[in-house]
């Protein structure tokens, strides 16, 4: 199926309007709400990964829950990233690379190829970039490239379940706590 249409391409351009002269850029993916670009470049399609303590979201265990620019660079950590200088690819790792805007977080890709980067955007579509797109908008600057050596499975469905599970079991405690008289 053939996502990269123009009425997926016109939505993203509206919000990020360097893609529209971007060479690089396609749509790679249908609409989800499953997952967002923190997840993708964690490489997690299961769950939303962010600090909020809501159903269906996770955040790694033990990881400070805000939006300060650290904070990321913590969970990404949790999950076996490192901080690196070097934003080029390099062979047996991924790579990406975090943004943020003033003092928050606001975004993650993963590295591509040299100046090329692969973003998942909110509950929209994923697609391919040029590195230098998001500057001047919403999502800021890039402040740190992390890398991790290439694995198959570094976030088990297992882990996650649970870690979403607890979050649950603790949502249904506080909803029944909030209907006692």
């Amino acid at each position: 199926m053939d996502f990269d249409t123009q009425g997926n391409r016109s939505a993203l351009i509206m919000s990020f309007p360097q893609l529209g002269t971007d060479g690089n850029f396609s749509v790679n993916s249908a609409e989800t709400a499953v997952y967002n670009c923190i997840a993708w470049a964690m490489n997690v399609t299961n769950c939303w990964v962010d600090y909020n303590r809501i159903a269906g979201h996770w955040w790694p265990d033990g990881v400070e829950r805000n939006l300060t620019p650290n904070a990321l660079v913590h969970a990404f950590e949790a999950v076996g990233f490192e901080l690196t200088d070097d934003y080029a690819p390099e062979f047996g790792f991924d790579k990406v690379i975090l943004y943020k805007s003033g003092s928050c977080w606001t975004h993650a890709s993963r590295i591509v190829s040299k100046g090329v980067e692969h973003s998942k955007f909110g509950s929209l579509w994923d697609a391919i970039h040029s590195s230098n797109v998001f500057h001047g908008t919403v999502y800021g600057d890039a402040y740190a490239c992390m890398k991790r050596a290439k694995s198959d499975n570094h976030l088990t469905a297992d882990a996650i379940t649970e870690s979403a599970g607890r979050a649950q079991a603790n949502l249904q405690r506080l909803i029944a706590l909030l209907k006692k008289p």
